[in-house]
């Protein structure tokens, strides 16, 4: 992704060296150490599509008798889309307006995922109710006859 989450880390205690976990879907993803300066410490941690759609690094240190002193931070990433595509609908199809073409256009092997829900749900705002998940994953497929197009009745 080449972009990076950059922390700056401040005790008011004496740390030689704090350590940090990265979490995301309960999955450790990066951990490390880093040496602590009297005042601010700034620790770059790069981003990965794996972390999306929200992480969260701990840092903690364990003091002088056992004690942890722990903190944490939880960030969304964009991660979902690694490849370019474009989307195009068109709702006049089949000129009567009961179906809908959706053209995604992108490169082979490009995994889309494409969410719906009726207009009698959104008018009630029912979507502010659902999560992040994809309901499904969509492979596009190219062949000599070109992308396969998909549509939803």
């Amino acid at each position: 992704m080449g972009e990076y989450l950059i922390l700056h880390v401040r005790t008011n205690f004496y740390a030689e060296t704090f350590n940090y976990i990265v979490v995301s879907k309960g999955i450790v993803l990066l951990t490390g150490s880093q040496s602590s300066s009297p005042s601010v410490t700034t620790l770059s941690i790069p981003l990965s599509a794996e972390m999306a759609p929200v992480s969260t690094v701990v840092i903690y240190h364990v003091a002088k008798y056992g004690e942890v002193v722990a903190d944490s931070l939880t960030f969304p990433v964009n991660g979902i889309s690694r490849n370019n595509f474009t989307l195009t609908l068109n709702p006049m199809k089949d000129k009567t307006g009961d179906t809908v073409e959706v053209v995604v256009l992108g490169d082979p092997g490009a995994y889309v995922g494409i969410s719906a829900i009726d207009k009698g749900f959104f008018n009630m705002q029912v979507y502010l109710k659902l999560n992040f998940e994809i309901k499904n994953i969509l492979s596009l497929n190219y062949s000599s006859t070109g992308w396969k197009r998909i549509e939803l009745r």
